[in-house]
């Protein structure tokens, strides 16, 4: 039976609030569809894939103070120079964001893919994250059918979300099914065709007068003798 693809995208729009805490918050699961089960009717899931193409974080942290910028001197070297990024990116205050996977189930058993620190940057209002970049170096994520994503707020020293603080989590992904058509079953007539009628004829040795017209001035017509019918029994007319 023939197999096609059906390709569909889908949005991530997920917003974490001072409620979320520090709970791991499922953004992306992919229990929703099934090998085996219909997609369409008459069309069964034979396998199934999902990419993930963009996902970043959105974060104004406007509970903490401002990050002050690296200090750079004429004489520092590249390797320098990165390190006082770093300084500034892990040592000031912030608030610390966790990324998960986890094999999907009843259970989720999530694993640590990566972290970033959300500042509140000195001279802008906001960050962008590009979550991706924690997960893959490829311009796509590939999760297979049996993949879930998981976000949590970690507490590194300044607290969770606090009510001014801003995250909204954004992407999208594309979902790409393989289906099977599956021809209906024709239904089957089972009614009982209408029979015939079954006509006894009394068969006898002597001529049979139908009162019919003459013949011979005999008075016969018709004449049926035992020796044109097999068996002697009965003569079916249909």
């Amino acid at each position: 039976m023939p197999i096609s693809s059906v390709n569909r995208a889908r949005s991530i729009v997920i917003p974490l609030t001072v409620n979320s805490g520090s709970s791991i918050i499922p953004i992306y699961r992919s229990s929703e569809l099934t090998v085996g089960s219909e997609l369409i009717p008459d069309h069964t899931i034979v396998n199934y894939n999902c990419f993930f193409k963009n996902l970043k974080a959105f974060a104004e942290i406007s509970s903490l103070p401002e990050a002050s910028l690296p200090n750079f001197k004429l004489e520092d070297s590249d390797t320098d120079k990165l390190y006082k990024v770093l300084d500034v990116e892990w040592n000031s205050p912030r608030k610390q964001m966790t990324l998960y996977i986890s094999p999907t189930g009843n259970n989720l058993d999530w694993s640590k893919v990566g972290s970033i620190s959300m500042l509140n940057p000195s001279g802008y209002p906001y960050r962008i994250y590009n979550l991706m970049d924690l997960f893959t170096d490829n311009l796509a994520l590939e999760l297979g059918e049996n993949s879930a994503i998981g976000i949590g707020i970690d507490d590194v020293g300044y607290g969770l979300l606090e009510t001014i603080d801003k995250v909204t989590i954004h992407g999208s992904y594309v979902e790409e099914i393989f289906v099977q058509y599956t021809e209906p079953q024709p239904i089957v007539n089972l009614t009982v065709p209408e029979r015939q009628p079954i006509i006894n004829v009394n068969i006898t040795s002597a001529p049979i007068n139908t009162g019919g017209g003459q013949d011979g001035g005999n008075g016969l017509s018709t004449l049926i003798g035992n020796n044109t019918l097999v068996g002697n029994e009965f003569l079916i007319a249909n």
